[in-house]
């Protein structure tokens, strides 16, 4: 079995200062905001640096480009532009594919199509939306290059999303990035400037189809199922060549690494064995795991039953924090046995920030400088282990607080998260994953319907997993009721009919938004 490293957190630990190019969702600048050091042209005359802006000009009607002196191969790349029209321009990646930057009469396209060299039909795809581009002031674009796979966006909206086929077009698995002045006596006068473009390196991607994909943690997990938020983003952003994804929440409120929740009535080995039974039966491609705000809130106090180390965990941060990492990596252990040869990967994500409401609500200053040492620990835990990482305490702005109260909160009463806390998580999730922070857009109809389709799905497979009548289900009374048990399997079909409808919404989705 292998499983892939993902480093997508550059700021370890709360209170520690990153280096100045970098930013806190794991954008590094390509440019210095000073002079072209790390970058390369052709005709040097025609770029330049001013106001921390690079600039690329053309007067004499001959062109030019500036590259990058690295190359890279599986990255999201954002950048802000402006365009002093009439002009052609670009920004180049993996040396030869292009986000073009024009006005173009046949085909028709402006700014945002696909081009490279000898591309069938000049164009991979085309931008007929004009007003999708402010002409003459700043716009937002982002590159996905992901294996095969290209996607394009302008001021947040989808302009394309393709995987390359390779008998038809040509495929570049690795480049620099530049920026094109074109040539032409047309285009002189022309002025292309920008004032940001950042790129961050990403892994290979994590959704293939057909892949079965659990959650598993405590209440932050479980209320995810209510939304939906966090299961749409992933089906929406999964690209037009990933089909069929399912998903199971097995999340369940209070729970720790040791599953104390998962148990009615006895000891915490028997909510081991409750998730150990469902992983063992779905066997799941993808478990995304959530744990440790337990830890940092419930400093001082025992936050688990298990009879070993109950004790233990109430002692001092690192006696807490040993019993946490031990206990993690005995769940991991425990899911791969029970997965088998069908677990591809394990995600580790950590918890979000609390928020401080102001009175009468507790001041969570001091549980969230605990909550960074323990983020700190899964970023190695999961470095250690080779898994991916999502890092929500730094994309949620954790290390940024001091204590004051929050201005505008997403959650209910701090630890909780509202309806909008949940998409900022479902963005930062697909993003630090290496979708893009702008690949959601969870306000169209059509994903909107995936999102209620989901939130109903999710309520089939919690009565289908969590029955209320357990105990006279499967357990000391069943001798009176047991013989109904043989019902809960007929929500299978019911749940399968639902991920049909899921299905069907996204291939929609994923076709109109290629236009």
């Amino acid at each position: 079995m292998k499983y892939q490293l993902l480093l997508v957190s550059f700021i370890f630990a709360f209170g520690y200062i990153a280096k100045a190019n970098l930013n806190n969702d794991g954008y590094l600048s390509l440019f210095n905001g000073k002079d072209l050091k790390g970058w390369n042209s052709n005709d040097s005359s025609k770029f330049k640096v001013e106001n921390a802006q690079v600039i690329g000009f053309q007067e004499d009607g001959k062109g030019a480009n500036l590259f990058t002196d690295k190359e890279y191969d599986n990255f999201s790349l954002r950048f802000s532009y402006k365009v002093k029209w009439p002009a052609n321009s670009g920004i180049w990646f993996r040396n030869s594919y292009q986000f073009d930057i024009l006005k173009y009469a046949n085909p028709k396209t402006y700014s945002g199509a696909f081009y490279y060299p000898n591309c069938p039909g000049t164009f991979a795809w085309t931008n007929e939306i004009e007003s999708l581009e402010k002409k003459n002031d700043w716009n937002e674009g982002e590159v996905l290059a992901q294996g095969n796979r290209i996607a394009f966006w302008l001021n947040g909206k989808p302009l394309g999303d393709m995987t390359l086929d390779p008998t038809e077009h040509k495929i570049i698995s690795k480049g620099k990035i530049g920026i094109q002045v074109h040539g032409g006596d047309q285009f002189k006068g022309m002025q292309i400037t920008l004032r940001k473009i950042e790129i961050r390196p990403l892994p290979k991607a994590l959704l293939q189809s057909n892949d079965r994909v659990a959650f598993v943690g405590g209440g932050l997990i479980e209320r995810a199922r209510l939304n939906g938020h966090l299961e749409t983003a992933l089906q929406t952003i999964a690209g037009s060549t990933v089909k069929n994804i399912k998903f199971r929440n097995l999340g369940w409120s209070g729970d720790t690494v040791y599953n104390d929740a998962r148990s009615y009535f006895g000891k915490p080995v028997e909510g081991r064995q409750r998730l150990r039974k469902v992983i063992s039966e779905w066997k799941p491609n993808i478990i995304f795991l959530n744990y440790g705000a337990e830890v940092a809130i419930s400093h001082g106090q025992a936050w688990t039953g298990e009879q070993t180390v109950s004790k233990k965990s109430a002692e001092g941060w690192e006696q807490s924090m040993s019993v946490f990492i031990e206990g993690y990596q005995k769940l991991i252990d425990s899911i791969r046995e029970e997965a088998g040869d069908s677990l591809r990967e394990v995600v580790i994500i950590s918890p979000p920030a609390f928020e401080n409401l102001g009175d009468p609500m507790p001041d969570h200053f001091q549980n969230n400088q605990r909550l960074a040492k323990v983020c700190d620990a899964l970023r190695q835990f999961a470095q250690k282990n080779q898994l991916r990482y999502v890092d929500w305490f730094l994309a949620m702005g954790g290390h940024k607080k001091r204590g004051s109260v929050d201005k505008n909160p997403l959650t209910h009463d701090g630890l909780h998260f509202s309806n909008a806390g949940y998409q900022e998580l479902a963005k930062h999730l697909v993003a630090q994953l290496g979708y893009g922070l702008s690949s959601v857009d969870q306000s169209d109809p059509l994903a909107q319907k995936i999102r209620d389709t989901t939130v109903e799905k999710n309520r089939l497979f919690f009565h289908r997993w969590r029955p209320a009548n357990e105990t006279y289900l499967y357990l000391f009374r069943k001798h009176e009721q047991g013989n109904n048990a043989k019902e809960i399997p007929q929500f299978d079909p019911i749940i399968e009919k639902r991920e049909k409808e899921i299905e069907s919404l996204r291939s929609q989705l994923i076709k109109g938004t290629q236009g």
